[in-house]
């Protein structure tokens, strides 16, 4: 009697435990049920409907996804303002930086010549780091551009003027300039260094708007003879990089 009594105390704790197990469950439906009823259901697209524009413009980027922001390092290009109205109409840009009392200078290096149709894609990341290399051996590495000396490059930059433009606004000689320096504020209060400038001789000069060229920034990508060293125009303005212009192959 005592073992009957012993194995139906056990079977009933089994079943009670099983109910217990149940309810738990049962109770764990009933939320998530509610749970989902509570959602607000998702917007159906009637039929027929045409496709939103889903392209993104730049006015959506964020400041840390705007990759003019992230080459000037966070900050937005600022405002460009007429320098004429702070510095006279005869602004003129020279670096900021002088060249050092021991160069090089272009006769020193080995002339290339010139194949038009092999031009170089010189960029001014390339020279602003052949320029680091400079100021501190005070020579340029042999592997760098003393190989693209006297050979054909192509370059976009920003024009800036070296002299003050005629009524017509032509130039026969300008600076092309790194465009992110000239978006981040004015290059007459803060000179470009002799990394972000490239002297520019034409035989045959360009055409600029005027107001151009002073309220906005006018880009060129342009082909000609590039021309490494130390150097000094007749006038005293310090360069280091050099283009004889032979065309100007787009406007940007």
């Amino acid at each position: 009697m005592g073992l009957l009594m012993r194995r139906f105390t056990r079977f009933l704790s089994f079943g009670l435990v099983m109910i217990v197990i149940a309810l738990a469950v049962l109770a764990c439906q009933s939320q998530d049920s509610k749970g989902k009823s509570s959602e607000q259901p998702k917007a159906t697209k009637p039929k027929g409907e045409p496709p939103q524009n889903t392209q993104v413009s730049v006015m959506d980027i964020q400041p840390n996804q705007d990759p003019i922001r992230k080459a000037l390092g966070g900050r937005g290009p600022r405002p460009i303002e007429d320098p004429r109205a702070k510095h006279g109409d005869n602004a003129i840009l020279r670096a900021r930086n002088h060249l050092p009392d021991q160069t090089e200078s272009e006769t020193e290096f080995t002339l290339q010549e010139v194949d038009w149709s092999k031009a170089y894609p010189l960029t001014f990341l390339k020279l602003k780091r052949n320029y680091q290399y400079y100021v501190v051996k005070q020579h340029f590495a042999k592997q760098g551009l003393p190989r693209v000396h006297g050979g054909a490059v192509t370059l976009v930059g920003a024009v800036m003027p070296f002299e003050t433009p005629g009524e017509d606004g032509k130039m026969s000689r300008f600076w092309l300039a790194n465009p992110t320096v000239v978006m981040a504020g004015c290059v007459f209060c803060n000179p470009p260094t002799l990394a972000d400038l490239v002297y520019v001789e034409t035989k045959e000069p360009i055409k600029v708007d005027r107001e151009d060229l002073y309220r906005g920034i006018v880009r060129l990508k342009i082909l000609g003879r590039f021309f490494l060293g130390a150097e000094k125009t007749k006038d005293g303005a310090e360069y280091i990089y050099k283009i004889e212009l032979k065309e100007v192959l787009a406007t940007l």
